[in-house]
């Protein structure tokens, strides 16, 4: 079986990703002031729900919702509500690009994560890059 590279097409897809996450993040600043965080969380959860269940129907994909390891799973989702808790109340509190700038640090620590958690080896070029987002990410935000 073959397949076919589309870089392109993926690269047309993440720009659009892309756009899409900052005007949600933009809206999200815009109305905490009026609404709750838990209420749009409902909504954007709701709103998530259905666009999967049209993908999945449009495209006669299963709907499967069991799980191979419910307890990964269930930290998965506790650790994902409170990082984007933390995340858009941040937004009320500093500007929206200080905010995203420190969100593009993830990367270093997801890598020195990886390093002591899963014992996986990092080569010189990959924390050199690690290294050269941190120092960027920190030089444009200032803290």
């Amino acid at each position: 079986m073959s397949t076919k590279n589309n870089n392109p097409k993926g690269i047309i897809l993440i720009l659009v990703a892309m756009f899409i996450i900052s005007i949600q993040d933009a809206i999200m600043k815009y109305i905490y002031s009026n609404v709750s965080l838990y209420e749009v969380y409902l909504i954007r959860t709701l709103v998530g729900f259905l666009i999967i269940v049209l993908f999945l129907k449009i495209t006669n994909r299963p709907i499967i919702i069991t799980t191979h390891y419910p307890f990964l799973t269930s930290c998965r989702v506790i650790l994902f509500f409170f990082g984007f808790s933390s995340f858009y109340i941040s937004l009320t509190v500093m500007p929206l690009a200080t905010a995203t700038a420190l969100f593009f640090v993830s990367p270093f620590l997801i890598t020195i994560f990886a390093k002591f958690f899963l014992k996986e080896q990092i080569g010189t070029r990959k924390m050199a890059g690690c290294n050269n987002w941190l120092y960027w990410s920190l030089r444009y935000t200032r803290p």
